[in-house]
């Protein structure tokens, strides 16, 4: 379940997450899936473990306290 919750990140912390998305290392979102569900998933995500993912988490994580 996907939930939207509006108004975590103000315009700079928007900014900064879009930069970083823009220059991160995009792959192909099958990695992650299992082998009936890689058929059909056609994405790109982030690799969990990279820096820019883990810059995203930390702005995301602080605009919510």
């Amino acid at each position: 379940m996907l939930i939207h919750v509006r108004h975590v990140l103000d315009a700079d912390e928007l900014r900064e997450a879009r930069d970083i998305l823009a220059r991160a290392p995009w792959g192909d979102g099958r990695v992650t899936a299992g082998v009936q569900s890689a058929l059909m998933k056609h994405n790109e995500q982030l690799p969990q473990a990279c820096d820019e993912a883990r810059a995203l988490q930390a702005i995301v994580l602080l605009g919510l306290n």
